[in-house]
């Protein structure tokens, strides 16, 4: 299995930074290689929300959040994508 990590420090806030990673269907917004994105269903927040991700070019992804610690972590767990990998966990 490969793996990789990107570390950046943002110096703004830990709160600020929650504000936007946790508003998980706006992610296109902030990331560059996101088209656009939204939410999949009723929740928009905590383990179990959704959203899908539009690439462009026919790319997308499907994921659900997996971990959820305000302030400290978000996982999302790609559950679908028609990308050439069979699964992933993107963590911030």
């Amino acid at each position: 299995m490969a793996t990789f990590a990107v570390e950046i420090t943002i110096d703004t806030p830990v709160q600020e930074v929650w504000q936007v990673l946790s508003d998980i269907g706006n992610i296109h917004r902030w990331n560059p290689g996101v088209v656009k994105s939204y939410l999949t269903g009723n929740q928009i927040e905590g383990i179990g929300a959704c959203r899908t991700c539009d690439l462009g070019h026919n790319y997308f992804l499907d994921e659900k959040v997996v971990a959820w610690i305000v302030n400290e972590q978000l996982t999302m767990r790609v559950v679908d994508t028609n990308l050439a990998f069979n699964h992933a966990d993107i963590r911030f």
